[in-house]
């Protein structure tokens, strides 16, 4: 899909340029992973076991949906889309075990959703939302990798250190005079 015509771009405020993610970076990714999940859901379809083929239809035309909100939501925000790739390549993992996959792709999805939660606003934010929960909930159903804060991409090296505890500090609790037993 093209960006904003000329006359709507020449309307659109400029899109601040750094590492820090912005609504439309955000709607950009959550573009792209929609874009690669309609891809993988087509190709699982004719992989998955018999049990397996009606959720993932479904899960199909979720993103369906979800690419074709992203994409109306683009154009309304003149955000420039990025150009559609010709394909992807599917791993050796994927065709051996397309279920698994699936469930790392929707993973995959949760980061940019939480970007849209935390820089969208009003209906954008709603939007964003309920996508997050539904990228958790079909992450849980693949058996995928979820953090316990879905959304929120946790630097492990930016955390403070933790005071060093033993086991009896765990089973231990104040005192009545305020002092540990």
């Amino acid at each position: 899909m093209a960006g904003p015509t000329a006359s709507a771009a020449a309307s659109c405020p400029a899109e601040p340029t750094g590492a820090s993610p912005t609504p439309g970076s955000a709607l950009a990714a959550a573009g792209a992973a929609e874009l690669e999940l309609v891809y993988a859901y087509q190709a699982a379809l004719t992989r998955l076991d018999a049990a397996s083929t009606a959720p993932a239809a479904g899960f199909l035309a979720q993103h369906q949906e979800l690419h074709d909100d992203v994409e109306a939501m683009i154009r309304s925000s003149c955000t420039a889309a990025a150009p559609q790739p010709a394909g992807y390549a599917l791993s050796e993992a994927f065709l051996a075990a397309p279920a698994t996959t699936l469930g790392t792709l929707e993973a995959a999805t949760i980061p940019a959703y939480g970007d849209l939660v935390a820089l969208g606003e009003g209906p954008a934010r709603v939007w964003a939302l309920s996508a997050l929960e539904a990228a958790a909930r079909r992450t849980l159903h693949w058996g995928g990798p979820l953090s316990p804060v879905p959304g929120l991409v946790l630097a492990e090296a930016e955390l403070p250190p933790l005071a060093e505890a033993t086991v009896d500090d765990l089973y231990t609790g104040p005192s009545q005079t305020g002092k540990r037993s």
